[in-house]
C-alpha cells in the first residue's frame, strides 16, 4: 500500500466532516438548491410543452399537402394549440437572462407572441377542417416562419 492511497484516505471522512459541518451551518444552502430544483421542474414543463409542440408539427409539416390526412393532421393542430396555450402560461429559461426592469414586458411580449401562435393554429386547424388545403400549406409557411423569429427573441440558446 503506497502512502498516497492512505493519505488519501485520510482525507475523505475529513472533507466529509467538513461539508457535512458547513451544511449544518448554512442551511439557506439547501434552500437554494431546492429553488434550484423547483426551478428545474418548471423548465421541464415548459419543455414538455414545447416536445409536445415539436412532435406534432413535424408530422403536421410532412402530411399537410395530403387532404385524405385532414382529420388527423387537425387533430395533431388542436394538440399543438393546447399545448401552446399552456406553454403561454409558464416562464421560459431565458426570463432569467433579462434585467429585473425589463422583465415584466419581456414577459407579456412572450406571452403575446404565444397567443399569436395559438390564433394562427386554429386558423390552420379552420382550414384543415375545412379542406382549404392550399391555405393550410400557407398557414404552415407563416407559422413555421414566427417559431424562428419567437425562438430567436424568447428561446435561451442551446448548451453546447
Amino acid at each position: 500500500m503506497s502512502s498516497r492511497s492512505c493519505s488519501s484516505g485520510r482525507r475523505r471522512p475529513l472533507l466529509f466532516a467538513v461539508s457535512l459541518l458547513v451544511g449544518l451551518l448554512c442551511p439557506q444552502s439547501f434552500v437554494t438548491v431546492s429553488a434550484a430544483a423547483e426551478q428545474e421542474t418548471a423548465k421541464t414543463k415548459l419543455e414538455e410543452q414545447m416536445d409536445e409542440i415539436g412532435g406534432a408539427w413535424r408530422k403536421v409539416r410532412r402530411q399537410v399537402a395530403d387532404a385524405a390526412s385532414n382529420v388527423e393532421t387537425a387533430a395533431l393542430v388542436a394538440t399543438m394549440k393546447r399545448a401552446a396555450e399552456k406553454a403561454a402560461t409558464l416562464e421560459p429559461l431565458r426570463l432569467r437572462d433579462v434585467e429585473e426592469a425589463e422583465r415584466e414586458p419581456w414577459l407579456e411580449a412572450y406571452r403575446n407572441e404565444m397567443k399569436a401562435f395559438v390564433g394562427m393554429l386554429g386558423r390552420l386547424e379552420t382550414a384543415l377542417k375545412e379542406g382549404r388545403n392550399a391555405d393550410a400549406e400557407k398557414l404552415v409557411a407563416q407559422i413555421g416562419a414566427h417559431q424562428r423569429a419567437s425562438h430567436k427573441d424568447f428561446k435561451r440558446p442551446d448548451e453546447k
